[in-house]
């Protein structure tokens, strides 16, 4: 069972801790921070419990926060939630064995949306007194980096009240000094298209930024994610590629033989 904590004063400001499996002697394990999906309105940090144990068998003190989800919030609620959950782990992590100075990030679908955002535009983090330099990668599953919300009548009552709607969107904010990135999508996601992944790639790289990028044949939008639980690894190596991104990188530039390019599949 995870361990729960609080990371803020509201109700839904609560995180999960896997600690890494590790040996004693061991040195700290390196964090990965998940940020779930659910179109910025549902979502629960316990059924996550599949991959905060598959990545903690990895060597990794995986923490999986709730954040506040439409209606109680909108954009950029919560973003500001993970940003907080993220000054939570980076103060604190240590009690539980992680090292908070080798912090990753991950989040999938609506999750992929606010981590990109947080690794891109540090007005987010600034509040909490971070910048995406404290982010020693980012990897994100299926995400909508360049859709406009107000063309999707699901999500649209999400950011409707923006002035400006570029302001939430991840594309508009791409420049070449954020974290190492990899990006994961699908021939088969209809719910959000691979073209999402390809303009974010595109961005980041003509702007010399550090990026990766793979394509998957199989998984839907769900099965990207569900692909890390044992049954389903069948789908697609998820879990191997992005572990085996967060373990080549460092607060230095990673080697690019030892970013993965492309599916094995």
């Amino acid at each position: 069972m995870p361990q729960t904590m609080k990371y803020g004063p509201l109700g839904r400001h609560e995180l999960d801790i896997y600690p890494a499996r590790r040996k004693s002697g061991d040195k700290m394990a390196p964090v990965l921070v998940f940020l779930y999906g659910g179109s910025w309105k549902e979502g629960r940090k316990s059924l996550y419990g599949f991959l905060g144990k598959a990545f903690a068998a990895k060597g990794f003190c995986v923490v999986v926060p709730d954040y506040r989800l439409y209606p109680e919030t909108r954009f950029p609620g919560f973003v500001e939630d993970a940003a907080l959950a993220l000054a939570w782990v980076k103060e604190s992590i240590h009690q539980f064995g992680g090292d908070a100075d080798q912090l990753h990030l991950m989040g999938h679908s609506a999750g992929a949306h606010i981590g990109a955002l947080l690794c891109l535009d540090e007005g987010h983090l600034d509040q909490v007194d971070l910048t995406p330099s404290h982010l020693t990668s980012f990897t994100g599953v299926a995400g909508p980096y360049s859709f406009n919300p107000l063309e999707s009548a699901n999500v649209a009552c999400v950011f409707e009240h923006l002035d400006d709607i570029n302001s939430a969107r991840p594309i508009k904010h791409a420049h070449g000094s954020a974290p190492p990135m990899l990006l994961l999508d699908s021939i088969n996601d209809k719910t959000v298209p691979k073209h999402n992944s390809e303009h974010l790639h595109n961005a980041l790289a003509e702007a010399g930024g550090r990026v990766s990028r793979i394509t998957y044949p199989l998984p839907g939008h769900i099965g990207i994610i569900a692909a890390i639980s044992l049954p389903l690894r069948f789908l697609a190596p998820v879990l191997r590629d992005s572990s085996s991104f967060m373990k080549a990188v460092d607060k230095q530039a990673p080697s690019e033989e030892n970013i993965p390019r492309k599916s094995a599949l």
